[in-house]
């Protein structure tokens, strides 16, 4: 039961994943933040304290993830907050959909605000975020434009939290004026690909992200400093698609396992071939 709960698990989050990608061309520029920083405008006003950062090693999707730490997000939601010039258009229709992970302890909200550039401010659209404890692709939201402005600017507010961090990634405006979303056809990954898990180091559970680009027998094993197995997250077929899977540092008979240095390895064979990728983690006191 155990092993059959993480594979639904995995299934599930892919599945929903696809129900999602839209076969459109993404407004925003550099939206995974493989680019670093381009095109985005960190933005803290005091006394507001926060950092953003580019991580490669917390990778929600990708090569890169942007990672802001909050230390004193101010009184106001505005007073962090991160953005790019995205124009808008009267009588069109946008779907807005984001990748998020966070570390606290109590549930957190931002915000999503397609604003106009100085002036006003006028809010085209506005929008507070639930976040969940767990990797989670949020949204399509959806809506439809009374204004037209080219100089609009498009933000993510995390004002107003407090020592927080919060890594945002794969962050995508889509115009779907005039299609149906739901005939669009599943964009799937075009290889094989096992990501550093996030946190890391962790205490007690973090992330394993993984792709696949095609259908196979897939295997997913935690082992100890020694290359012994300690535990399978999973094993069986598993179809092409973006899987997170959760380890809570327990072995195969659910007995939490000391701190220390941990390597997790991929494993997928099938009519393509053989793929196999080891990375190593700390699970740390």
């Amino acid at each position: 039961m155990k092993s059959f709960f993480k594979y639904w698990h995995c299934v599930f989050f892919t599945f929903a994943s696809f129900t999602i990608i839209l076969a459109q061309e993404n407004l925003l520029q550099n939206p995974e933040f493989d680019a670093g920083m381009e095109s985005w405008i960190p933005v803290q006003i005091e006394p507001s304290v926060s950092l953003f950062e580019v991580d490669d090693s917390s990778v929600l999707s990708g090569e890169n993830s942007l990672q802001v730490y909050v230390v004193d997000g101010g009184p106001l939601e505005y007073s962090v907050q991160v953005y790019q010039s995205v124009p808008i258009q009267d009588d069109h229709t946008y779907s807005i959909t984001f990748l998020a992970y966070y570390e606290a302890d109590d549930e957190l909200q931002i915000k999503i605000d397609w604003e106009e550039d100085g002036g006003n401010w006028t809010r085209y659209f506005f929008k507070g975020i639930t976040l969940n404890e767990e990797t989670e692709r949020y949204g399509p939201y959806t809506f439809t434009s009374r204004y037209e402005d080219s100089d609009a600017n498009f933000k993510l507010f995390l004002g107003q939290l407090m020592d927080t961090v919060v890594y945002l990634d794969s962050i995508v405006i889509n115009d779907i004026t005039n299609t149906n979303v739901a005939s669009y056809p599943v964009t799937l990954p075009d290889r094989y690909q096992l990501a550093q898990n996030y946190p890391n180091p962790f205490n007690p559970t973090t992330v394993i992200p993984y792709t696949l680009s095609k259908s196979g027998q897939v295997t997913l094993d935690i082992l100890n400093i020694r290359g012994k197995r300690i535990c399978s997250l999973v094993h069986g077929v598993q179809t092409a698609g973006n899987y997170q899977i959760h380890w809570n540092s327990s072995d195969d008979t659910g007995n939490r396992v000391t701190n220390g240095i941990y390597f997790y390895t991929l494993s997928v064979s099938g009519t393509h071939g053989f793929f196999k990728k080891t990375h190593k983690m700390v699970l740390m006191k």
